[in-house]
């Protein structure tokens, strides 16, 4: 093993974020330990933001968790009553109806997909 010699570190690398191109880019060692952030002269330090007044959205908002909680009755739903019937139709018809249309559409879908391939599998034959 030979040893690195110690001139092989002094000519190392910096890097800093750049906020023009959004990359890391190469930079002098002097601005890497002084980042922008942190300059030592006041004027260009960040001044504490004043309070602002809430937006009309952030005041609807508190409406929407005002009401009332329907957790429970929905675990009664779904955790209670008929083990028999699967957790997707317990919600009643309408639940009923989506799950029947949709498996309708399925084969339908599955009908059209092995039509078309046997049209492309068997093809029409030329007349000579």
């Amino acid at each position: 093993r030979t040893a690195v010699p110690r001139e092989h570190f002094t000519n190392a690398m910096f890097y800093k974020f750049s906020q023009i191109s959004g990359r890391v880019v190469p930079a002098e060692a002097q601005s890497v330990y002084a980042p922008q952030g942190f300059a030592k002269d006041p004027a260009t330090t960040a001044q504490p933001t004043t309070q602002r007044p809430v937006s009309q959205s952030q005041a609807n908002s508190d409406a929407i968790f005002n009401r009332p909680n329907r957790v429970p009755v929905f675990q009664r739903v779904f955790q209670g009553g008929n083990h028999s019937v699967p957790v997707f139709l317990k919600g009643g018809r309408t639940d009923l109806l989506i799950y029947r249309s949709a498996m309708a559409f399925s084969v339908v879908g599955i009908a059209i997909c092995l039509e078309q391939l046997y049209m492309t599998a068997t093809g029409k034959q030329k007349k000579a």
